[in-house]
């Protein structure tokens, strides 16, 4: 993204469960930059357009998705 771009809007990502077991999935998201936005319902992220040029840089940020596994593996 170059200073100055229209809004970024990042493609949606997924995670996927093998074998797919339907058990509750959380996403965090840590050292994600101020001006930045994640959309945990559409699974996307979004850079606003800006002219600011002190948020030139490279960021890392950390996508995490986990699920809770039941330990009696009847229950559903």
């Amino acid at each position: 993204m170059i200073i100055g771009d229209p809004t970024l809007y990042s493609p949606k990502y997924n995670f996927t469960q093998t074998p797919l077991c339907n058990y509750p999935e959380t996403v965090t998201v840590t050292d994600l930059p101020a001006f930045a936005f994640h959309n945990v319902n559409s699974s996307k992220f979004e850079i606003p357009q800006t002219e600011n040029l002190t948020l030139d840089g490279i960021y890392t940020v950390t996508l995490r998705s986990e699920i809770q596994v039941p330990t009696d593996y009847t229950k559903t």
